[in-house]
């Protein structure tokens, strides 16, 4: 797997309360080729309630997937 690096632009498509939902979200973007971001991702992992306090979990594309994302993501909810 490429390495991720925050210091390349990323935009925020979603945001789920729990992890779990992030990682399903995570799992339909990737099949479809796309490159997903989840900061903090092994920090709420361990503490779950910590999603809460950063209001939510951020799922994060690259600004040249965000709308192939969004209309990927509103395929999967029909």
């Amino acid at each position: 797997m490429n390495e991720i690096r925050m210091e390349q632009e990323w935009v925020e498509i979603r945001r789920c309360m729990w992890l779990h939902q992030a990682e399903l979200i995570r799992s339909v973007l990737e099949s479809a080729g796309l490159e997903l971001l989840i900061p903090n991702e092994h920090t709420i992992g361990v503490q779950p309630l910590l999603g809460i306090g950063l209001r939510g979990v951020p799922l994060l594309v690259r600004p040249s997937d965000a709308e192939r994302a969004e209309k990927l993501l509103e395929l999967d909810n029909k």
